[in-house]
């Protein structure tokens, strides 16, 4: 019996965290950015945005040409929210990546189907497409 109670409790535990940014989500603070990483900084807001509200033309809005077309993104909003991003890194110098800018952040990715979270840092490569900074691919 005491088991199955610390199964339980340890379930409610999970359930309870994975519903603490779901429910009262976390972006980065825009007003501490300026220029080119105000603009990195936003995107990655509102692409969080979008995935919370399951807005497709967001989403894709934010993605590079390559990666709309590579992104299945209905689906992608269905099994994914992002619900935590905070302490960007900005890094544009040689690396193992393709891109113009990759940002470490780290991020919360709720899944509603499985009621399951997985908190880390990733790297977003970014990418300026006419003009504007673009999500290229996510890695981690």
């Amino acid at each position: 019996m005491t088991v199955i109670k610390e199964q339980t409790t340890t379930q409610e535990n999970h359930e309870q965290a994975s519903a603490t940014y779901l429910h009262n989500p976390q972006y980065i603070d825009e007003s501490q950015y300026r220029g080119e990483e105000l603009e990195i900084v936003q995107t990655l807001n509102k692409m969080m945005r979008s995935t919370l509200s399951g807005n497709v033309e967001g989403y894709q809005s934010v993605l590079t040409k390559d990666n709309d077309q590579q992104t299945n993104t209905s689906e992608y909003l269905k099994l994914f929210k992002i619900t935590y991003l905070a302490d960007p890194t900005f890094y544009d110098g040689p690396s193992e990546y393709v891109s113009d800018m990759e940002v470490g952040v780290e991020e919360e990715i709720y899944h509603p189907e499985t009621n399951m979270h997985y908190f880390g840092n990733v790297i977003y490569l970014f990418f300026k497409e006419d003009g504007k900074w673009m999500i290229g691919e996510r890695k981690g």
